[in-house]
C-alpha cells in the first residue's frame, strides 16, 4: 500500500487530500489573489532577466500576449526615440494643445475607413 506524503506548505482539503496551486489559489478572495499574482509577476520578471526584454505569457498553445515590464519599456522608448529624425522627435515631445481629448482621435477602424474611402476616390 502506498501512502501519499503531504509537504507542510502543500495546500490540502478538508478532508486532508493535497489540492493543486491553482486549486487553492481559485479558493482565496480577489484581493489575495491579486497579491499572488503580484507576486508571481515580480518572480516571473526576476527570471527573465530582471525585466529588460519582454516575456511571453502563453502555455500550451494559448497566448495571453506579452508582458513589457518597465525597465523594458523605458529601454524600447529611448531606442526608439534615439532612432527618430530630429523634427520627428521633437513633434513627438510637444505637449498636447489644451483642450485635447482623446474623444476626438479616430478609432483604428474609423482610421481604416477613412483611408479605404480615400483611395477609392
Amino acid at each position: 500500500m502506498s501512502v501519499a506524503v503531504i509537504a507542510p506548505s502543500m495546500p490540502v482539503s478538508p478532508n486532508g487530500q493535497a489540492i493543486s496551486a491553482v486549486e487553492y489559489v481559485n479558493r482565496l478572495s480577489v484581493e489575495e489573489r491579486e497579491e499572488v499574482l503580484f507576486a508571481l509577476i515580480k518572480e516571473l520578471i526576476e527570471v527573465h532577466g530582471g525585466g529588460h526584454g519582454l516575456i511571453s505569457i502563453d502555455r500550451e498553445g494559448e497566448s495571453l500576449g506579452y508582458l513589457v515590464p518597465p525597465k523594458a519599456a523605458a529601454e524600447r522608448y529611448k531606442r526608439f526615440m534615439e532612432e527618430l529624425p530630429p523634427e520627428v522627435r521633437e513633434s513627438l515631445l510637444e505637449p498636447l494643445p489644451p483642450g485635447f481629448s482623446f474623444d476626438d482621435v479616430l478609432s483604428e477602424e474609423e482610421l481604416q475607413k477613412l483611408i479605404d474611402e480615400t483611395h477609392e476616390s
